[in-house]
């Protein structure tokens, strides 16, 4: 018997972990993560018309990583990591030509 509650308790106790590392299901989520990747894409790459999202998972440090590809052609595909505490778009890059930089 003491046996059975102790595997029990470890079943729940993991459970309660896993539910809680679980997958950014929130589609507000996932829109700010995309709406905020499309505008880093526009900002910082040419030529940019369209961008199509094809996919988002879950980085396992707590960001999403947000993929898809640009004007169409699933050629100039791109990946980048949205972070939710930061508000920002963190690590990625594209199959585009980026932008010069005319700051200096």
């Amino acid at each position: 018997m003491k046996s059975t509650i102790k595997k029990l308790t470890v079943f729940l106790l993991l459970s309660s972990v896993l539910i809680s590392c679980s997958t950014r299901g929130n589609e507000s989520e996932m829109k700010e993560a995309q709406s905020a990747v499309k505008t880093y894409l526009e900002s910082n790459y040419q030529d940019i018309e369209s961008v199509h999202f094809t996919k988002t998972e879950d980085n396992p440090l707590g960001d999403l990583m947000v993929f898809g590809y640009l004007n169409g052609d699933k050629d100039k595909f791109f990946s980048f990591h949205y972070d939710f505490d930061r508000k920002e778009v963190t690590v990625g890059g594209a199959n585009a030509e980026e932008k010069m930089n005319t700051d200096d």
